[in-house]
């Protein structure tokens, strides 16, 4: 399990989609504060796609060396329950929007059979390899703002497909999911400013 900068009870708490993944063998939690209201994190999470919004994060390894958005694109505000959000330049596989809870939630999945570069659906019965995982972005008020917590479960069979998944998954995950927060807070949190009124000196 890695965590970063997650309390330890957003650590232990059950969040949604956790319930789509019984056997887990891969879990993350990671959480940070951004200085906005949740209505504002919103619009930069479902825009979230290489070639699209990008995923904020080392955009030459996922979105093709575009620069991710520094701006909310309206084009693709209108995503919703079943889109994929592909994951690489020209791909047709990526994350399935699993369900859409505006503001609060924006639950991912993705579900690949090994050898075969394309999303089963999520309810399709296990193939011999695969990869299964989902990718939850919860969004709550907090005093300071809003409070971001991102949830990954993943399980993966059999063992020599998880054991060569996991040598470039885990770690890839670990560096590039703070990246994408930090870069998410960074951005939000000047376009929030931007919006904010001038203050005023009192003489």
């Amino acid at each position: 399990m890695f965590n970063w900068y997650a309390t330890p009870q957003e650590q232990r708490e059950t969040l949604p989609g956790d319930e789509l993944i019984s056997e887990i063998q891969n879990c993350s939690t990671y959480a940070i504060t951004i200085h906005a209201s949740p209505h504002e994190v919103w619009p930069w999470l479902v825009q979230m796609g290489c070639n699209r919004g990008g995923y904020y994060s080392y955009d030459w390894l996922d979105n093709g060396e575009k620069r991710s958005a520094n701006q909310i694109i309206e084009e693709y505000q209108s995503t919703k329950v079943g889109d994929i959000l592909p994951s690489r330049p020209g791909s047709h596989y990526g994350f399935e929007v699993l369900r859409m809870e505006r503001p609060h939630l924006f639950l991912l999945g993705a579900y690949l059979r090994a050898g075969q570069i394309a999303n089963l659906p999520w309810n399709d019965p296990p193939p011999a390899a695969y990869v299964r995982s989902t990718w939850a972005f919860v969004l709550r008020e907090s005093e300071e703002g809003a409070r971001l917590i991102v949830r990954t479960r993943g399980v993966i069979h059999p063992w020599w497909f998880r054991m060569l998944t996991n040598m470039f998954f885990v770690p890839a995950h670990v560096i590039m999911q703070r990246k994408q927060l930090l870069s998410l807070r960074e951005r939000i949190e000047t376009a929030h400013m931007a919006q904010a009124p001038p203050l005023v000196k009192m003489t």
